[in-house]
């Protein structure tokens, strides 16, 4: 996690807050100017994205505009947008529009972890896969792509949601693929 001490902060990564599961509030990841511009563009990314998510998570379970983020969250619309998009991409988030002017954003699914989470390492490609509710109570088979650098640690790269229901359908299908392709 981030500290500041003498101007200086350590690395952080979106990992690093993925893994507390909300143990802070939104509040905690609230920075004074001074040591706002001490934190590296990076961190200030994950930050800021970290912010949008769990606006979103923790207030959007009826959907939220992003005038109502940045009530939330004290950000701009533009950053707000660019951080939607990013987690619109990694099948955190979903918009959808309410009418012509305005789209509302919701929480992609809460991971129930205490059903496990299952990790698959490739090299510097990572699938977690884990159970996690969605809208109207779904339940979806949630499989995560993260990438991993020294650099940056884990990222989330893109998600793919297959409803419980269809899990059946969808392995079959990938078995089908791979014996299509030559594989045992």
């Amino acid at each position: 996690m981030a500290m500041i001490s003498k101007n200086k902060v350590m690395s952080i990564k979106l990992s690093d807050l993925e893994e507390l599961d909300n143990p802070v509030t939104s509040d905690d990841l609230d920075f004074d100017s001074e040591n706002w511009k001490h934190l590296s563009p990076e961190v200030r990314e994950t930050f800021t994205r970290e912010k949008v998510r769990r606006a979103v998570r923790e207030f959007g379970k009826d959907g939220l505009s992003i005038e109502e983020i940045s009530a939330l969250t004290n950000l701009n619309r533009i950053a707000i947008k660019k951080h939607l998009d990013k987690l619109i991409s990694l099948r955190e988030v979903y918009p959808q529009k309410k009418n012509y002017k305005i789209t509302l954003y919701y929480h992609n699914g809460k991971p129930l972890h205490h059903l496990g989470k299952k990790r698959l390492d490739c090299g510097d490609t990572i699938l977690e896969s884990t159970i996690a509710q969605g809208k109207n109570n779904s339940i979806f088979f949630h499989i995560l792509e993260k990438r991993y650098s020294v650099l940056e640690g884990e990222t989330s790269e893109g998600a793919v949601m297959v409803p419980i229901e269809q899990l059946e359908r969808f392995i079959e299908d990938l078995k089908e693929l791979r014996e299509n392709y030559g594989g045992t």
